[in-house]
């Protein structure tokens, strides 16, 4: 069984969720159908215990809005940075814990790491690019994950970096805030960084 969405996905009225590969002339496919549709949970909403996606975005989106005119609360977007840097450090493709009755037959999508950093560090980025205290604590969490041990999510955390630098130092007029944040970023995003600018 291929499962064609993954969890948190919105998903359209009548498209297809699964795929079923096998199976022979005397399998009752309506019994099938019906076990598949009943293992499968449908909502209006995501939820933080089925969608690590989902719990990601509603950190990024708290501190993008503590990053507003209206709040001005820069110490918290640093704090979620923080906090997302953390859960992400835990981060693996391979699953460690192995359930009691291992479910060899069903095969679903890996989750993106660069969907991940986006869906943590994206609206935070963008809207406090032009907050240097927040974007030199970005710089040094996305650093550090460019040292996990995972190849995707360390390559991810690279390119994140490259972007985020580029953004803040567009944003940022003042010339020792740029300085300040150069000083923070890893030696290879700022030159891949300044390289990306010089060429646009």
């Amino acid at each position: 069984m291929y499962l064609s969405r993954n969890i948190g996905s919105f998903v359209f009225l009548g498209a297809p969720l699964l795929a079923v590969d096998g199976g022979d002339d005397a399998t009752d496919w309506d019994a099938v159908a019906d076990d598949l549709r009943a293992s499968v949970v449908q909502g209006d909403v995501r939820t933080f215990e089925q969608d690590p996606r989902f719990g990601l975005i509603v950190m990024g989106e708290i501190g993008s809005k503590a990053l507003s005119p209206g709040v001005n609360d820069p110490g918290t977007a640093i704090d979620v940075i923080t906090r997302v840097g953390r859960i992400l450090s835990n981060y693996s493709d391979e699953t460690e814990n192995t359930p009691e009755e291992p479910l060899d037959h069903l095969y679903v999508r890996p989750l993106d790491p660069a969907d991940l950093l986006a869906d943590g560090f994206g609206a935070l980025a963008r809207d406090g690019a032009g907050t240097v205290e927040v974007q030199q604590r970005l710089q040094q969490t996305l650093a550090g994950l460019m040292r996990h041990p995972d190849d995707g999510l360390a390559k991810a955390a690279r390119d994140r970096a490259v972007l985020e630098l580029r953004r803040a130092l567009a944003a940022l007029d003042f010339a020792p805030d740029r300085e300040r944040l150069l000083a923070a970023a890893d030696d290879e995003v700022r030159a891949r960084a300044e390289e990306n600018s010089q060429g646009t």
